[in-house]
């Protein structure tokens, strides 16, 4: 496999200098797309440059099979190396043609081919950021030479083809079809987009705000059209359409808007100009949560913010990675909440997005949200909680710092003033302090060119009647990041009315220092609850005096607001994280509060966090004796929870992935029978399957069983879980062949790799025998794959792969081991090795708390 050289950001300002305006013509031949993983492609660039300058285009080929610039054919074997055509001797105004054979991808990374089990059809579709566009056509792969594009994609005869324009032509023989589209505006090479296959297709339209009609395209494989929420995905789309629109009345700047599902997706979807690629993820063949439908309509408002946030505007280097995501994510928050049946979704980023970002922000890889990145390795390992979460709960106390007026007036100027060209962070603080009046210098230095995380916790004095004669926030910072922060914040004090525990009062006030007095509340009746941070405007860690934290845990399920539950449920929760609150008790009081709280979202991430703090916060003797436990805590929800509820087939799956005792394989076995059934419960093809991988786990069906599922269920889908449930077969001789597949079989796709990971490492697998066998197999295989298999591949192993269940300092120390002996190795390997150290480090010290 050819790898592409690693641009450095002092290569990409070199060419930036001397390279200008290209103009690419694409010609992409997919006619033998059927039967081939290579196809052909034609470009031909035209660009002004430095006259005389030397230079460079990315491709990364099968095969370069000729290179002409300004009417001279180069030698192939002297100019391509490494993923690069030299230039040189250029002229102020050049014509550069490049052809050559380029091969499809089973990574999810460049032009990816899918074979759809169920009937045999190929779908195509690209994915490009960060640098694989020079995968599928010559290209200057770097944000900010922006280009124009017009494109021509030829494919067998009944196909549809898609790119960033319009379908200009469409022109069929009698075995392919040629597709020209439309020149688009100007835009970065990771922004191209081309998908092609036997879509299904759906179309509707909404007028813009400058009047035009825009069309709107939802496209998705026949043999998953039927499951499509066609409705709620248009209505979801022209409701984030009109909000925008209200939010900063910046155009549409596009001619037309399509979303695309696609097979095996690495990401939950992709801003690709007037193109959007969406995880097939998304389309629910069976009865899914509610949880699951609110985070597709996110996704799908996240996607049409990035088309002013990154498309319009583009950051002109990768260290303003953020202006893109964080952008996006606080947009995509903001609309749903306001625009859409989805209207807690500031909950749902509360209880996990924010402890996503705490999580990211404690490790020993915490890096500012602007961050410096000096190579394209570094920005793949920052599409992280940081880069997305912290970035949108710091820009949610932007909003509170300056206010919502100056804030929206500050991104529409924003907009107008560098539409189609690039930005720096700096471009955008000066919009902010001319329409805020607030000088933002410090306020951008320590919140976004700083990482780590605060904490705040209250001092409270009381006299003996119980009203407070003194409050104050002490705010501390970790020793390894020491910088105290500006918050706006609001103080909310709660107490008991009508059996119910909700918001009396509210102090909104400024925290500055490590000390900030609130005389405000001097003289208040010392409330049941304190919280600092209530409505969850800033970004920070938060504590509670000592009779708040007794009446949380006492009062949880009376807490009526949901965003100040998830609020006050997630700080217990970053408790257990620090080592400040046991695991064990936690897993009991979230067991005990779910009996009465049923939002989706909620029950959800309370599953997770179970799950993890079962798994690694406990050690693995006080582990075994409480999975069963859990297990079954889990079917006593189930069957309590309302008939038909969210929660009832949320709390079902849940046994079924924990499920470890013989009574409760019985149990799951009768359910996949039918000789046993929860009422609101239907046992379909996404229940099956998880029972299925629950049973397997415990050694109860085997490989034939499972093929045989999937010859019942032959799909995309199928496949994906049979992996899984093959992969957590618990006897050492399945274990083996799993492991040696994902480590060592080229041939084997980014979904095989990722579910084979999920089911190797179960929850219920044995730690020990992982230790024993598979520990040292794993560190041995790190280095192999980083350097010979695609970045995709590589991540998912080292992540998905690393026994943490073993938890123990044998672990710990293997770590450490292969960091002493692996040096060398790029920055980014090392990143992720010491981030699975970190978790290590961190649940052996939490297995301590009692």
């Amino acid at each position: 496999m050819i790898k592409a050289g690693n641009l450095t950001r002092k290569e990409a300002r070199e060419r930036a200098d001397v390279i200008w305006e290209p103009k690419y013509e694409i010609v992409l031949d997919l006619a033998d797309a059927k039967e081939k993983w290579q196809f052909n492609s034609h470009v031909v660039v035209e660009f002004d440059a430095e006259e005389g300058a030397n230079s460079f285009i990315d491709i990364l080929a099968h095969k370069l099979t000729e290179v002409t610039l300004n009417g001279e054919k180069l030698d192939v074997d002297k100019v391509y190396k490494h993923g690069r055509v030299q230039l040189e001797d250029l002229l102020v105004r050049n014509v550069l043609e490049i052809d050559a054979v380029c091969d499809y991808s089973k990574t999810g990374e460049g032009l990816h081919r899918f074979v759809d089990p169920s009937d045999g059809e190929v779908y195509l579709y690209s994915h490009f950021e960060v640098p694989d566009a020079k995968k599928v056509y010559a290209c200057f792969d770097q944000p900010d030479i922006k280009g124009v594009f017009t494109t021509k994609i030829i494919t067998p005869k009944g196909w549809t083809a898609l790119s960033n324009g319009k379908i200009e032509s469409e022109t069929a023989s009698d075995s392919v079809t040629e597709f020209k589209f439309e020149k688009t505006c100007i835009m970065p090479t990771y922004l191209t987009a081309f998908c092609a296959g036997p879509y299904t297709i759906w179309n509707d339209e909404l007028t813009n705000l400058d009047g035009r009609k825009i069309p709107l395209g939802l496209y998705a494989r026949k043999s998953v059209a039927k499951y499509v929420d066609v409705d709620e995905m248009f209505e979801v789309t022209k409701e984030a359409f009109d909000y925008y629109g209200q939010l900063f009345p910046v155009p549409y700047p596009y001619t037309k808007y399509d979303q695309i599902f696609c097979p095996e997706y690495n990401a939950g979807a992709m801003e690709n100009v007037a193109c959007v690629t969406i995880t097939e993820t998304y389309i629910f063949r069976t009865r899914t949560s509610t949880a699951w439908h609110e985070r597709r309509a996110i996704t799908v408002i996240h996607e049409l913010a990035h088309m002013w946030f990154g498309d319009l505007v583009t950051m002109k280097w990768w260290n303003d990675l953020w202006l893109n995501e964080s952008f996006a994510e606080f947009m995509a928050t903001t609309v749903t909440a306001a625009a859409t049946k989805y209207r807690y979704a500031w909950v749902a980023f509360s209880a996990h997005e924010k402890i996503w970002a705490l999580r990211q922000d404690q490790l020993s890889s915490s890096h500012p949200i602007s961050a410096e990145i000096n190579n394209l390795e570094d920005v793949m390992v920052n599409f992280d909680g940081i880069t997305y979460a912290k970035g949108a709960s710091v820009l949610r106390q932007l909003v509170a710092y300056v206010g919502e007026k100056a804030f929206y007036q500050a991104i529409t100027d924003y907009l107008n003033k560098y539409r189609y060209s690039n930005a720096v962070l700096q471009d955008l603080l000066t919009e902010l302090e001319r329409t805020s009046g607030r000088d933002l210098k410090t306020w951008s230095k320590l919140w976004l060119q700083t990482q780590g995380v605060n904490t705040f916790e209250p001092i409270i004095e009381t006299n003996d009647k119980g009203r407070i004669t003194r409050l104050a926030v002490r705010q501390t910072a970790d020793p390894a990041h020491p910088h105290l922060r500006p918050h706006r914040i609001n103080i909310g004090f709660y107490d008991e009315e009508d059996e119910r525990i909700i918001n009396i009062h509210t102090i909104q006030t400024d925290i500055n220092g490590e000390i900030t007095e609130i005389p405000e509340a001097t003289g208040r009746p010392r409330p049941r609850i304190l919280l600092l941070n209530d409505q969850d405007l800033t970004f920070t860690k938060v504590r509670f005096d000592e009779q708040s934290l007794e009446n949380i845990i006492a009062d949880l399920d009376r807490v009526q607001d949901p965003l100040t539950q998830a609020i006050l449920w997630g700080a217990l929760y970053e408790m257990v994280r620090d080592g400040l609150f046991p695991a064990e008790r936690y897993i009991r009081l979230t067991l005990d509060v779910l009996k009465t709280k049923t939002r989706s979202i909620v029950v959800r991430n309370k599953i997770v966090e179970v799950t993890d703090s079962l798994l690694y916060y406990v050690t693995p003797t006080k582990r075994a004796e409480l999975l069963p436990e859990v297990a079954e805590a889990f079917w006593n929800l189930a069957v309590n929870a309302k008939t038909g509820s969210d929660a009832e087939l949320q709390f079902c799956l849940a046994f079924a992935n924990l499920a470890v005792t013989e009574s409760q394989a019985v149990r799951l076995q009768a359910l996949l029978d039918g000789t046993e059934k929860l009422p609101g419960v239907k046992i379909e093809k996404g229940l099956i399957w998880n029972m299925l991988y629950g049973l397997a786990a415990l050694g109860k069906v085997g490989v034939s069983e499972i093929e045989k599922a999937y010859e019942n269920d032959k799909t995309a889908d199928g496949l994906k879980m049979s992996y899984r449930a093959l992969a957590s077969i618990p006897d050492v001789a399945s274990k083996q062949e799993i492991f040696d597949k994902v480590a060592h079989d080229k041939s084997v796709s980014n979904v095989y790799v990722r579910f084979a990971s999920l089911g190797f490492n179960a929850p219920i697998v044995d730690a020990e025998m992982l230790e024993k066998v598979f520990m040292s197999q794993y560190f041995d295989c790190i280095r192999d794959m980083w350097q010979n298999r695609s970045f995709q591949i590589a991540e998912d192993y080292i992540k998905s792969m690393y026994p943490r269940q073993i938890a123990n300092q044998n672990l710990a120390n293997a770590c450490e081991k292969w960091l002493a002996n692996n040096k060398d190795a790029d920055a980014a390997l090392l990143r992720l090795v010491r981030e699975n150290l970190d978790d290590t480090t961190r649940d052996l010290r939490n297995q301590k708390v009692t």
